[in-house]
């Protein structure tokens, strides 16, 4: 398997045609400049990550931090870089917790993707991240017992930026 993925990640191949559904559908003459990154699976899997963080930030979800703390990926400063991370994660919570009161959502409320106030950029980071995710579980196991959400892909199209095109090479 080529561990090469192509991820043109502002808009669609030249050379390419891509449709989520029916409604998404986009020609070659349509396409303007477009950035192409060639990445590894492992890598392209860190890009949807960070996709994904980005755009739940977007949405309000200041809880992910914690959730990122819990997980591991937030660090800590100490010498010996352990801690009981439970107290600490419990502080995180709480603060993150106050910001968002202090944004006005409640400790669980967030905007919805096609929500006005959402940032173009959240929005962009969401629809290239379900493209992604869609194809890196579909080159991992294209014919699952269970198929995710992963396997859904765009199903929501919230900006004008053409749809983005995913290609797993190998």
């Amino acid at each position: 398997m080529d561990s090469r993925l192509e991820l043109p990640v502002i808009a669609l191949s030249k050379h390419l045609h891509f449709k989520e559904n029916s409604n998404m559908e986009t020609k070659s003459s349509e396409i303007g400049p477009t950035v192409h990154l060639f990445l590894t699976v492992a890598q392209a899997n860190v890009v949807a990550e960070a996709l994904e963080l980005y755009a739940r930030l977007g949405l309000g979800q200041i809880e992910t931090i914690t959730e990122l703390f819990n997980e591991g990926y937030i660090p800590v400063n100490t010498e010996s870089g352990t801690v009981d991370r439970s107290p600490v994660s419990q502080q995180i919570a709480e603060h993150c917790s106050a910001m968002k009161g202090h944004m006005g959502f409640s400790p669980h409320g967030h905007h919805g993707i096609t929500d006005r106030v959402v940032s173009e950029a959240a929005k962009n980071a969401y629809e290239v991240e379900c493209v992604l995710r869609k194809s890196l579980a579909l080159d991992r196991d294209p014919h699952p017992k269970f198929r995710g959400t992963e396997y859904d892909g765009l199903l929501i199209k919230c900006t004008t930026e053409k749809v983005p095109v995913c290609v797993i090479e190998g």
